[in-house]
């Protein structure tokens, strides 16, 4: 439980399995990490609510990691306000 907010803490089964992975991405070639952000962002398309879930910073941190100088886009929300993307 978060004692700052008091809600419980909740992992989304996919996310938890993309944390995982993102943790390989060391070794990974560049165009699996391309593919890799592609899932996780297609993924958290149908689910925004998934953004919320401890582990994505961490996935996100361990692809801005791996991917160093590469360029890429990652748009999280298009219904919101906005779009927010994080540029790499």
């Amino acid at each position: 439980m978060c004692s700052s907010c008091e809600k419980e803490l909740f992992h989304y089964p996919e996310i938890a399995a993309y944390h995982a992975e993102s943790q390989q991405l060391g070794s990974a070639s560049r165009d699996s990490v391309t593919r890799f952000t592609q899932k996780v962002n297609a993924f958290v398309r149908q689910n925004p609510a998934a953004t919320s879930d401890p582990y994505y910073p961490e996935i996100l941190e361990n692809i801005s990691r791996r991917t160093g100088s590469l360029s890429m886009t990652i748009i999280i929300n298009g219904e919101w306000a906005g779009d927010t993307a994080i540029y790499y």
